[in-house]
């Protein structure tokens, strides 16, 4: 592949070849997941565009559409469009080089259920269209560049204002920093290959997800800031709404910047209501169709009243930004800069609370805390405004994007002016991770309901560091929900899946594990005397830069109780969101098999006994009747299975032959197929396909 394809840098060889050494047993992974489906997309693209030879992409992405006027305006080139067209023995060829690659990894839990022959024809149906769509960052910022020209060229040709008058001033200022812009992102000299560019054709694909570039940040955001010949610099979305933030100074190369200018085409038809489920953090929006539920899908508390919800308006998504130079900081801007902003986490399944897996912790009977994973959660990050400001939102000017004074509104009505172009927004950002959400903390005997739970919370972030072996700013932490009930979320920070959070749940000894960790982090395994220099909390354990806001009230030994809590309870994993327990899920399945079978009911209460991960459905074939088959159990969360109890009667020859075809068609759909055999020991079985029948009971 590496050799295939010339969009791979190095970086990218060394990172998927070491990835591929851990597949083949070279490397032990124990933190690795090949889950992540963009990642293996943007393999798969690269493959195609290297077969496509699409010359333009070493030049500019200026080249890739046609500036003609109209409709169509900056659409994918006829030239493109023709190449993006492989044919037929070109795309048998490729999808062979892809298959070979991913051998080892589809049949590997977490993705067998998704990766196969249909899913990469279906991907390299949809080349054409997502290599346009990630363009259209692209296509925005060159829009609001040409339409900011335009409206100060009319300013600027307009008799009526003296030349003399500011706004003619601005004008000019505008059409400058506009032109400047656009030169940035089209490189009109072709003979300048500048790969250190934000819109170096393969450097921007990269990070709009097109194509792998695991040392670029995925789908960030840009600030233009006017140095030199001037410059695009961008930022995680995470870092970009609290330094990109409204009015906010950034330094840069030695000068220093405010952020003024966020221009938004159509903002009315930009903006978004929301409504948060106060209990969770749970969000739903009008961008997402789900605003007008009164459910919180994630908890199913009531919110059609405000006892259980709040309600926000005139949010926008933070884009593309612009910076002028400035002066000297105030001792008022200084103050303010260091209070912040006030920036609230809340999260979405977007309508897949079915893919949220859970692990329930027990002490004697009594449910201790319920962990659920949630797979690419949406996490919303919305500021809401200047910590040393009352007034929520930030004031921008519609026309122009410009951010305002938060007394802009009051100094516009006192000298008599409208304020209809004036409008009160709250933005934020949105990106995608895996996460742990752990509730709720009442049993878990914390020292301090609203302080402890942030202590246990940079507890378990460090233990989960160590355990796994990650870097600090791969996992990120977040309070959530009820500020005096809260709730706490972890999540992967890094770009792409590390899959390590998904282990917690589905292997209840390593959360044990974590807990451990945990204890140990906070010095609880030495003696008393050996505690003491480390006090409360210390920078040895519990403390760091990014929690500075709340050194006042992490203190390790209110978690002491907790953590030894979590080290002794049983751990139960339920991996069917559609029952409630172990116990449930094994009555249920019992209640479905074929009563005239001899051995159903027995390899149902082996894994029972053994607490073995039970199957999702038994006796089920609607999906399955391609093959004229329905097999006695289906897994088909995680793991896409089909378990045959064969009993006596499938000795027979004619009987054999038959299961062969219909279990090979099986096969051929995508799923696993595992036989037991009436004569053979079912736990010769279960370790065979230890991905299939987890433990999930500690």
């Amino acid at each position: 592949v590496f050799t295939y394809c010339s969009a791979f840098s190095a970086h990218d060889q060394h990172y998927f070849q070491n990835r591929i050494d851990m597949v083949a047993g070279v490397v032990q992974a124990p933190t690795l997941d090949f889950s992540n489906e963009d990642l293996l997309r943007s393999h798969l693209y690269s493959l195609f565009i290297a077969e496509a030879g699409i010359d333009n992409l070493n030049e500019s992405i200026r080249h890739l559409v046609e500036e003609t006027p109209g409709p169509d305006y900056l659409k994918l080139s006829p030239l493109v469009i023709q190449k993006l067209n492989l044919a037929p023995n070109q795309i048998s060829q490729l999808k062979s080089i892809f298959m070979k690659l991913i051998s080892d990894i589809r049949v590997m839990p977490g993705v067998s259920d998704w990766l196969t022959d249909q899913w990469v024809d279906r991907t390299f149906d949809e080349v054409q269209q997502r290599f346009d769509n990630s363009l259209n960052r692209w296509r925005s910022i060159y829009q609001n560049a040409k339409t900011i020209i335009e409206k100060a060229t009319l300013i600027e040709n307009d008799v009526t204002i003296p030349a003399s008058d500011p706004i003619k001033k601005l004008a000019r200022s505008d059409k400058y920093i506009a032109q400047k812009e656009i030169d940035l992102i089209r490189n009109p000299n072709p003979n300048r290959r500048n790969e250190q560019s934000e819109f170096y054709p393969y450097r921007y694909l990269a990070a709009e997800g097109f194509l792998p570039g695991f040392n670029f940040t995925r789908l960030p955001v840009r600030l233009y800031v006017p140095e030199g010949d001037g410059q695009y610099i961008s930022r995680p979305r995470s870092l970009a709404i609290r330094e990109f933030g409204p009015r906010n100074s950034v330094y840069y190369m030695g000068s220093r910047f405010q952020v003024n200018r966020m221009p938004v085409n159509d903002l009315e038809n930009n903006l978004a209501l929301a409504k948060i489920s106060n209990a969770t953090g749970y969000i739903l929006s009008s961008k997402n169709g789900d605003y007008d539920a009164n459910i919180d899908p994630f908890s199913n508390a009531d919110l059609s009243n405000d006892n259980n919800r709040e309600l926000l308006m005139n949010l926008v998504e933070l884009s593309e930004c612009r910076a002028e130079e400035s002066g000297r900081i105030t001792c008022e801007e200084e103050e303010r800069m260091r209070e912040g902003f006030e920036i609230e986490t809340y999260f979405s399944m977007k309508g897949n609370i079915s893919k949220v897996k859970r692990l329930k912790s027990f002490i004697q009977n009594d449910v201790l805390i319920e962990i659920s994973f949630l797979p690419s959660v949406s996490l919303y990050k919305i500021n809401r405004k200047w910590k040393a400001v009352d007034k929520t939102g930030f004031i921008m000017e519609e026309h122009s994007g410009a951010w305002k004074k938060p007394s802009a509104i009051e100094t516009v009505v006192k000298e008599g002016r409208s304020t209809d172009s004036l409008k009160t927004l709250q933005i934020y950002t949105e990106y995608t991770a895996d996460a742990i959400y752990i509730k709720p903390l009442n049993n878990l005997n914390l020292a301090d309901k609203i302080n402890s739970p942030i202590t246990l919370l940079y507890a378990l972030k460090r233990a989960i560091e160590r355990v796994f072996q990650v870097e600090s700013r791969e996992i990120g932490a977040e309070i959530m929900g009820n500020k005096e009930e809260p709730n706490i979320m972890i999540y992967e920070a890094s770009e792409g899946n590390l899959g390590i959070l998904k282990q917690l749940i589905l292997n209840p000894e390593l959360f044990k594990a974590v807990a451990r960790e945990a204890y140990n982090i906070c010095h609880f395994n030495l003696s008393d005397a050996d505690q003491q220099p480390f006090g409360t909390a210390s920078y040895h354990d519990l403390l760091s830069y990014f929690n500075q806001q709340y050194h006042p009230i992490i203190n390790r030994y209110d978690i002491k109780e907790a953590l030894l809590n979590m080290m002794n309870a049983d751990y139960e994993v339920l991996p069917n969101a559609a029952f409630n327990s172990y116990e449930e899920q094994y009555q249920s399945l019992q209640s479905q098999v074929d009563p005239a079978s001899t051995t159903e009911a027995v390899f149902l209460k082996y894994l029972y006994d053994h607490q073995l991960r039970l199957p999702d459905k038994a006796q089920y074939g609607d999906t399955l009747k391609e093959c004229n088959t329905v097999p006695d159990f289906l897994y088909d969360t995680e793991v896409q299975a089909c378990i045959f109890c064969d009993g006596k009667h499938h000795d027979d020859p004619d009987v054999k032959s038959k299961d062969e075809n219909k279990r090979k068609c099986l096969e051929n759909k995508g799923y696993e197929v595992v036989v037991w055999h009436y004569l053979q020991k079912i736990e010769e079985v279960t370790e065979a396909y230890p991905h299939i029948f987890t433990k999930v009971k500690s």
